[in-house]
């Protein structure tokens, strides 16, 4: 089977906000978006109507695989990336008792172990200058990415 991972990006800012997999189209996936945006009550959705964000598609993987499971380790591979280069993702998972749940591209759910997602909250924890209820504003992840690089050159 073949899937892509892929990233929403705003179309002001050209900056990713949210990191997703998929073994649909891009297309089809950011139809699925701009639909669920009206209304869905998933963190990126809230992100999206709280900030009035005009968004595209951008595929940053094309992969082959046998299983969902590695479909969502790509993803998370990704999610890690951007969140080091200082984007703070809008990606949100459903939790269960020790386990974190994301539902897959047929809509069933998958375990993912909790120490990948644990990886992402602590990043929020440790911004709080910058995470505003779980929302951030364009401007702040502007901030994030001139303090990732500054640090970058001090070193």
């Amino acid at each position: 089977m073949t899937g892509i991972i892929y990233a929403l990006i705003s179309k002001i800012s050209k900056e990713p906000f949210y990191v997703g997999c998929t073994q649909y189209s891009a297309a089809f996936r950011l139809q699925a978006h701009i639909s669920k945006s009206k209304r869905g009550s998933e963190r990126v959705y809230q992100y999206i109507r709280a900030y009035n964000i005009d968004f595209d598609i951008e595929v940053l993987q094309k992969i082959s695989f046998t299983d969902n499971e590695q479909l969502l380790k790509a993803e998370l591979k990704w999610i890690k990336r951007l969140m080091r280069q200082g984007f703070l993702l809008q990606n949100g998972n459903k939790t269960k008792a020790t386990s974190k749940v994301r539902g897959n591209a047929y809509g069933h759910n998958v375990r993912i172990p909790t120490k990948e997602h644990d990886i992402i909250k602590d990043y929020i924890k440790s911004h709080p200058k910058y995470n505003m209820g779980g929302f951030m504003a364009e401007a702040t992840i502007e901030k994030i990415q001139k303090e990732t690089n500054d640090s970058k050159e001090n070193h």
